[in-house]
């Protein structure tokens, strides 16, 4: 669980901190800086995890009006094995020596229980090992995080990883679904546009989330049967099997599925296939084409599997059904007054209110 989140110099977020609970909503009139806090989870997980360059990561992110040269991020993580708390600096050239510096880590570091597991700074990388006695240190080149590289032989430094993986960053695009895979793939993109391949790597490694995401889509999606994969040459075309009331069913392929619901698809596998202990989920305005019925069932269901498996969401969103229903959770409410920095705080609706706290929320503004 992250229990604390800081960005300076990242966008418009400037000495910004957040301190989530289990489930949160994120509010605030577009601009107001609610992706760029997944944005920010996004780049450290694939600048840590994925072994992107920084460059690749941070080229453009950087305040423009801040004239400071260095980013700074840190994480503070609950998970297994204690309290981890990570920190990235990025060094960015400004002023003449902008366009022709990329961006690169000035320095990196790891702790767990205030204790150290992971160094890098002035070029050199220093190792410690799982009782936290000091171990290698060699040099190590600025743009790439030498994270991504370790052996798994650090059991906490494993568990941090996995953790890190577990965050998941998701702004689902229905159009961009490819109808058929070509090999699995055990990671989610953001948009979904991969589902066919990330549900053949469920199919084989977590069937029974397969199999409750399909029971689950039974009882929202009238006649839906099951998913299954037809091999087309080199690819397998993901299906769709339906049932009718009188006579034979049929199947569809997903391409001609309606926007909605494959959407709904995505929602539900997502909250069956990736919520657990060690995953964090993120939503930048999950309700987009779904219809309003279809909302409240799905946050049901995200909830509960939230608060059973011990997860955490994050999940921004403009929509009434979704700010009243998560209304008891933590709510953050992002402003830009002065159109420059990011101001968060939490937000709660006047209890002296008989109003719904989406109309509340409106008439505050």
């Amino acid at each position: 669980m992250i229990r604390r989140l800081y960005a300076d110099n990242f966008r418009c977020l400037g000495n910004f901190e957040l301190r989530p609970g289990q489930i949160n909503l994120l509010l605030g009139g577009n601009g107001a800086g609610k992706s760029s806090l997944l944005d920010a989870l996004r780049c450290v997980r694939d600048l840590v995890v994925h072994g992107f360059p920084a460059a690749q990561l941070f080229g453009s992110t950087k305040t423009i009006w801040d004239r400071r040269d260095v980013q700074s991020f840190e994480l503070e993580l609950e998970a297994t094995g204690g309290i981890f708390s990570y920190r990235l600096e990025i060094q960015h050239a400004v002023g003449q020596l902008a366009g022709a510096q990329r961006p690169q880590i000035k320095s990196e570091s790891l702790d767990l229980d205030a204790k150290p597991l992971f160094r890098y700074a002035d070029g050199q990388v220093r190792l410690f090992d799982d009782d936290h006695s000091p171990g290698a240190q060699f040099p190590f080149k600025s743009e790439r995080s030498f994270l991504p590289n370790l052996e798994s032989q650090n059991g906490k430094l494993r568990a941090f990883k996995t953790f890190l993986a577990g965050i998941n960053v998701f702004q689902l695009n229905p159009f961009a679904l490819e109808p058929a895979s070509q090999q699995d793939h055990p990671f989610l993109l953001s948009s979904g546009s991969n589902f066919a391949s990330w549900l053949r790597y469920l199919s084989e490694e977590r069937p029974r989330a397969k199999a409750d995401c399909e029971e689950r889509l039974a009882e929202i999606i009238s006649g839906f049967q099951s998913f299954r994969f037809q091999t087309a040459g080199d690819r397998k075309s993901l299906l769709v099997d339906f049932a009718r009331e009188a006579g034979e069913g049929y199947y569809l392929g997903l391409n001609h599925l309606s926007e909605g619901h494959r959407v709904l698809c995505l929602l539900y596998a997502i909250v069956y296939g990736l919520v657990g202990s060690a995953s964090v989920l993120c939503f930048d305005e999950p309700e987009n084409f779904i219809s309003l019925p279809e909302v409240q069932p799905w946050l049901q269901c995200l909830r509960d599997l939230v608060e059973e498996r011990a997860g955490q969401v994050l999940l921004i969103s403009h929509h009434p059904e979704v700010i009243d229903y998560l209304a008891a959770d933590t709510v953050f409410r992002f402003e830009r007054p002065t159109g420059d920095l990011v101001r968060v705080g939490e937000w709660q609706p006047d209890p002296t209110k008989i109003l719904r706290p989406s109309e509340i929320l409106a008439r505050e503004r």
